[in-house]
């Protein structure tokens, strides 16, 4: 008797064009992301000297470093995992599965990075070119989770097809 787990599910290509866009997106996210850090880390022994002085710069700063690292691990997993549903046959309850799990991932990243990486939080600081691109870089990434967890969404329910 054939237990229905060891049977090979057939491939289904319903969700390959969602998932060759997360793909994309987070590909570059993951790029953008470590632009952002890179430049930030320019001015990290700045802001440590400064948040010596000033609460409020350090807050600033740990921050800034888990609003970078919740984005990036978002990135990863969702890259990680496109790719991994892209190359291997899984049945549907696997695809569905690691669909919510991502876009859960990304909608919380996303959040996470939009309370602080926006307009109204950030102020463009003359003469620090390399963290004014960071803001905007951060702002970006933020625009980019939002088309993955929506790309997720996509993929999830035509898994069902």
């Amino acid at each position: 008797m054939v237990h229905w787990l060891d049977e090979i599910p057939e491939y289904n290509t319903s969700p390959l064009i969602p998932l060759c866009f997360v793909t994309v997106l987070s590909s570059y996210g993951l790029y953008m992301a470590y632009q952002n850090i890179t430049r930030l880390q320019q001015y990290e022994e700045q802001a440590q000297r400064a948040s010596k002085w000033s609460d409020a710069v350090g807050k600033r700063l740990q921050k800034t470093r888990a609003t970078q690292t919740s984005g990036t691990i978002a990135l990863i997993l969702s890259t990680l995992s496109s790719v991994l549903l892209l190359l291997t046959k899984f049945g549907i309850a696997t695809h569905v599965v690691l669909s919510i799990i991502c876009l859960t991932v990304s909608a919380l990243a996303r959040l996470h990075m939009k309370t602080f990486w926006n307009e109204k939080d950030q102020i463009r600081i003359p003469l620090m070119g390399k963290y004014n691109e960071a803001i905007a870089g951060s702002e970006e990434v933020v625009q980019l989770l939002g088309g993955i967890t929506v790309a997720w969404i996509a993929a999830g329910l035509l898994s069902f097809f």
